[in-house]
Formats: structure tokens, C-alpha cells, sequence
């Protein structure tokens, strides 16, 4: 073999070597990576923060559990509304809704997944109430002041207790809609209201008193009338009488 077959021969196997160095020394550091004690370390407390986590998403939920108000199967607090309209055409609707606040809003736990900074929905309830015409122009409706039975919507907190605040009356003719509302204190006195309702001008969308001489063109004049708890006093309609005399609508004290 000639000098200079002994020189690449030789820088050969000095190459070979250099690799197969290279190649155990990276292995042992990637060995000595993935079992260095701070990476174990760093493993384990991320299996600890992931139970904390799972566990106060448990607790969470738990406390964020808010049952609905719950409605009485029972109701005693009537309260017994009586219309009566003037120039409503026979196409015209009535529908009634009854609206409740709650007393104390210390019992409602704050809702932060509706709104920034949260809100309490349950603060404001209403639901519809049947209407019921029981003669040319006049009918009649009952809410209850005792609706909502009082409710613990949260655990660990009083139970929620809702009044009724007010009962909203609408009027609609020819898909177009008027309002009127008895207040609480229009329920508690008992006091009728008169309104006249406008239907030809876009606006006003509420009822709202008039002279009684003003000449009603469009408008449908009513009168609303609440009597809390005493028996709906029977209407001509639902006694018998002789003759074919028409019922009379009901009267308002």
C-alpha cells in the first residue's frame, strides 16, 4: 500500500470515528434531556395545576347551579282587571300581561356570562294573562300577586320573593299595537283609568288620558279598572234574565 493510500485510509476511519461520536453524544443528551430532573419537575406540576383545575371547574359549577322561580300550583293574591272600549272595531285584540319585581335583589346571585360586569335576569318576571270578552267592548282578565312562589334560585342564598308591579294592557287594530299599563299603585287603590288609545299616528305607542270630549276619529277609548282580591262580581251576561234584553257590560265603581 502506497503512502498515500495509507493517508485516505487513515482520514477514513479518523471520519468514521468523528460520526459515531457525533451520533452517541447527541444520544445521550437527548436521554439526559428527557430525564433531567427539572423536566420531570415541570411534568409533575403540570399534572397538579390540571387536578386543581378539573376541581374547581367542578366547584364552579356547582355554585353557578340557579334554579328558576318557581310558580304557584295555588294562587290566592287575585286581582281581577276589568276593560271596557269605546269605538274598538270587532277585529280588535286585547291581551294582557302581568309583570313582577323582586323585593330584595340581595337574594340573586350575579350572572357575569350575560353581560360585563353581570347582571341579575331574574329581577324582572312576567308572563301572559288570559283575556276574556264578556260583552260588546268589555272584557275581563286575572292576575296573581302571589304568581311566583318565593324561591332560593341559589343555594346559600334567602329565598327570592316577587311582587307584582304592574299589568300592562294591549290593544291591537289592524296589526297596529297600543298599550296601557295599571301601576302598582293603580292596583292597590283600585282606581279606574281612562285613556284613549291612537291608532292613525305611528306615535305615541301608549294609551294616554284625554278630554272626554276630544272626538275620537281613530282612537278607542278605554277604561281600566283592577279590584285585588274580592270575587269578580257576576256579569249580567252569566245570569239568567227574561227576555232577550242585550248583557250589559260590567260596571266599574
Amino acid at each position: 500500500m502506497s503512502p498515500l493510500d495509507r493517508i485516505i485510509v487513515g482520514a477514513g476511519v479518523a471520519g468514521g470515528e468523528a460520526r459515531e461520536r457525533a451520533r452517541v453524544h447527541q444520544a445521550l443528551d437527548g436521554a439526559s434531556s428527557r430525564t433531567s430532573p427539572c423536566r420531570v419537575k415541570a411534568q409533575g406540576w403540570c399534572l397538579n395545576m390540571r387536578r386543581v383545575l378539573v376541581v374547581l371547574l367542578c366547584l364552579l359549577l356547582l355554585a353557578c347551579e340557579r334554579r328558576p322561580p318557581v310558580v304557584n300550583d295555588a294562587p290566592s293574591d287575585a286581582v281581577h282587571v276589568t276593560i271596557l272600549t269605546t269605538g274598538l272595531p270587532p277585529e280588535g285584540k286585547v291581551s294582557a300581561i302581568a309583570h313582577y319585581l323582586v323585593e330584595d335583589d340581595r337574594c340573586l346571585p350575579v350572572d357575569y356570562s350575560k353581560a360585563i360586569g353581570g347582571t341579575k335576569p331574574e329581577i324582572t318576571l312576567q308572563h301572559g294573562i288570559a283575556v276574556e270578552r264578556v260583552g260588546d267592548g268589555s272584557f275581563v282578565s286575572t292576575a296573581y300577586g302571589d304568581h311566583y312562589a318565593p324561591t332560593v334560585v341559589r343555594r346559600g342564598y334567602s329565598a327570592c320573593i316577587w311582587k307584582l308591579q304592574s299589568i300592562s294592557v294591549g290593544f291591537d287594530v289592524r296589526n297596529v299595537s297600543r298599550v296601557s299599563f295599571l301601576k302598582e299603585s293603580d292596583i292597590d287603590s283600585g282606581a279606574a283609568k281612562h285613556e284613549v288609545c291612537r291608532f292613525r299616528d305611528p306615535v305615541p305607542a301608549f294609551c294616554h288620558a284625554e278630554p272626554e270630549d276630544e272626538p275620537l276619529y281613530s282612537g278607542v277609548r278605554i277604561v281600566i279598572q283592577a279590584n285585588r282580591n274580592p270575587p269578580r262580581p257576576a256579569l249580567q251576561s252569566e245570569v239568567p234574565s227574561a227576555g232577550n234584553s242585550a248583557p250589559a257590560t260590567p260596571s266599574l265603581r
